[in-house]
């Protein structure tokens, strides 16, 4: 079994899979089959047409490996370059191959389910969808296929309502695949999460997914305690109060904390190597150069504003030197 989550988030979409599959095989002591782990690769995204493709899946594997390349071929003969030529010709390759390849299958079990992402930078559009049967479905809320237990429909449900941006709903898809990988036997990792916009298709990095796991796992255990503290009508509003004060200083610590060393990991890859579909740090951060030559973030102010100000200053001084320039020198030279 798999796990597999897809999120609509505005600018693009975010589709993760764990890594492990079980696949049933022979054991001559026994004489049964018995399921084996493996890790495979789940999401892996491919150019087809003029389109860059993810399609992760869930069930009868051998299926699902035989039905990609099918579908490879098929959206390379047809040039597909948009979303919506995609969809035709998948929806298309999905009836042959129902038709043809799981009728012949003799497997028992025949079962398949896939999650489709597509880029198309020459039309700037991007859209993932939800197989059923012969037809692609858009993805239009947070969703999951595979070992789809109650409880991480629930935990997806509630952190996506909170999900304002294509960075948290990444982070939404990976807490979710980390508590199925604490909770389940069939989910386990490492994870394979890919960004899809409309100028491409990102894999993140592995090292990055563990980070945002560990950090998930420490900032809910700071949002437990905050949740017993507040439901608690035997605390004094204010002990809560010094409490969340407290609270609040830890938790903007460890923040900073995370930025930093997010920041000094793209300073270590180098520019090049952090090309990336999301930015990971706050926009118009500012950075320093530190006494060691490493980049030292300034957490004491808003980037943005900090930078509008410096340059709504500059305006109202450039204005105000035109005004004083009228009698200077320079002008009085002009008129001769």
């Amino acid at each position: 079994m798999t796990l597999i989550v897809a999120i609509p988030a505005q600018g693009g979409f975010v589709l993760a899979a764990d890594t492990q599959e079980t696949v049933p095989q022979w054991n001559d002591d026994t004489g049964e089959f018995e399921d084996y782990r493996v890790t495979v690769q789940k999401i892996e995204p491919r150019k087809m047409g003029a389109c860059s493709v993810a399609i992760a899946g869930s069930g009868n594997s051998n299926l699902i490996e035989s039905f990609v390349p099918l579908l490879q071929r098929e959206a390379d003969n047809a040039g597909v370059s948009s979303v919506g030529e995609f969809v035709v010709t998948a929806e298309r390759v999905l009836r042959e191959f129902y038709s043809v390849d799981v009728a012949l299958c003799p497997d028992s079990n025949k079962s398949l389910e896939m999650f489709f992402a597509v880029a198309a930078p020459q039309k700037r559009e991007c859209g993932a969808w939800q197989q059923r049967n012969v037809r692609l479905c858009p993805v239009s809320k947070p969703q999951l296929i595979g070992w789809g237990h109650a409880l991480y429909t629930t935990i997806l449900d509630r952190l996506a309502v909170g999900a304002t941006s294509l960075s948290q709903s990444l982070l939404t898809a990976i807490h979710v695949l980390s508590l199925a990988e604490q909770t389940s036997n069939y989910v386990r990792g490492p994870m394979s999460v890919a960004v899809v916009k409309a100028n491409g298709i990102w894999m993140e990095r592995e090292e990055y997914i563990k980070g945002v796991a560990e950090r998930m796992r420490l900032f809910e255990e700071y949002s437990n305690l905050l949740l017993l503290a507040c439901a608690d009508t035997e605390v004094y509003c204010t002990n809560l109060k010094l409490f969340m004060e407290k609270l609040a200083g830890a938790v903007v610590s460890l923040h900073e904390q995370q930025i930093d060393a997010v920041l000094e990991d793209i300073w270590k890859r180098g520019p090049d190597k952090a090309n990336e579909a999301l930015s990971k740090i706050p926009p118009g951060l500012l950075v320093e150069r530190g006494p060691d030559g490493k980049p030292k973030a300034r957490h004491d102010v808003d980037g943005i504003e900090y930078m509008c100000k410096i340059v709504n200053e500059a305006i109202a001084k450039g204005k105000q030197m035109e005004e004083e320039g009228e009698g200077s020198p320079e002008d009085e030279n002009k008129g001769e």
